[in-house]
């Protein structure tokens, strides 16, 4: 039932981590509830699971709708049963449906203002000004005050200081009388 573009999500509140109802269960009755709520969502049947449901509920755990009803996960209702904190804890149907009309509205607007702004933009009336956009400056190198890359720094080197002259034995100013032997 999914169509193309369209995507649902299901919400494990953080409270169900510590909710007895779900610890009791067993690892598959876990995994099941799990996916009925998942399957539930994004079929938007807004926490109503009928019997011919649950063979299209991937994985469905044998025993688990006694294990919910006992837990109090599900309640019966009719031939069916119902996702108890489906409403508190689940987008519904409707919930949906208007957040996709309001998405489709917003793409239907914006593609009417591009298309204006094209229209605008190529209008052959002299009388109405097309606004062009201003080019945006980008950092190039040497654009800093004080950058100047590529020069040596000027000044006098140091007296008796070499850049590449390794430091002689006699530098070492740690502990002991060789550096790689106090580590030892």
């Amino acid at each position: 039932m999914e169509e193309a573009g369209r995507m649902t999500d299901a919400r494990f509140p953080d409270r169900w981590l510590t909710d007895r109802r779900l610890q009791r269960l067993s690892d598959g009755h876990f995994r099941a509830f799990i996916t009925s709520l998942t399957w539930s969502v994004s079929n938007r049947t807004d926490g109503v699971i009928e019997p011919e449901d649950l063979a299209l509920i991937p994985n469905f755990a044998a025993g688990a709708v006694k294990a919910f009803i006992a837990a109090g996960l599900w309640s019966p209702k009719g031939k069916s049963w119902h996702i108890t904190e489906f409403t508190v804890t689940q987008t519904t149907k409707e919930q949906l449906n208007a957040i996709e009309q309001q998405r489709a509205n917003e793409r239907e607007k914006k593609a009417r203002q591009r298309a204006a702004k094209l229209d605008a933009a190529t209008s052959t009336n002299a009388d109405v000004p097309v606004p062009v956009p201003a080019p945006v400056p980008t950092p190039v190198p040497g654009d800093v005050p004080g950058d100047n890359p590529g020069k040596d720094r000027p000044g006098k080197d140091r007296p008796g200081h070499s850049p590449n002259v390794l430091p002689f034995p006699d530098d070492w100013h740690g502990t002991g009388d060789n550096p790689y032997t106090e580590y030892k």
